[in-house]
């Protein structure tokens, strides 16, 4: 248990590390923006109590904020993310259900549900993040379109991250 959470801690930091450092100034087209920091909180072991989800999505945010100077917008949106998080999981629970300490990764449960899981609550978090920024809802249609295309970039870096950040544990039919 000690060893996962150490890992969970490097994750931490390294896609803290790949926002700021690489990401801060990436605009793509002026509409798409990569917040690849939600990973560490969407990959967080799928029997993550709410509490803890809570404190790492704000303590997360805080840290990001931080960097940005952006006074607590990302820690406002990564708590929504966290508090939305286990009732979504739950919303859209595999027939077997969960296996406790299991990470929601492509490779644990096939892509389609990783899509299903973590495009809606990447959307979720851009959406708010956008909306604080812009101080409400004035043009929608930009808040739209700005959360759609970051929410497409960042999921694609997340599935190409899963490659790098986490082994793929074969089956073994023997």
């Amino acid at each position: 248990m000690k060893g996962n959470n150490i890992l969970q801690i490097v994750h931490f930091f390294v896609y803290l590390l790949i926002q700021v450092l690489v990401f801060k100034g990436v605009a793509l087209f002026g509409s798409g923006f990569i917040m690849i920091y939600v990973a560490f909180l969407l990959l967080l072991p799928v029997d993550t109590d709410k509490s803890t989800l809570l404190v790492l999505g704000f303590l997360s945010g805080l840290a990001v904020d931080w960097f940005y100077d952006s006074m607590g917008i990302h820690a406002a949106a990564m708590v929504a993310l966290a508090y939305l998080r286990p009732k979504w999981m739950g919303m859209i629970m595999p027939k077997g259900g969960y296996d406790a300490g299991t990470l929601p990764l492509v490779s644990n449960y096939g892509f389609n549900w990783f899509a299903a899981y973590a495009l809606p609550l990447i959307f979720v978090h851009h959406f708010l993040l956008f909306v604080i920024q812009a101080g409400g809802f004035a043009m929608p249609v930009n808040l739209l379109v700005k959360s759609s295309f970051s929410m497409l970039l960042t999921f694609i870096l997340i599935v190409l991250s899963q490659s790098l950040f986490y082994r793929v544990k074969r089956k073994s039919y023997e």
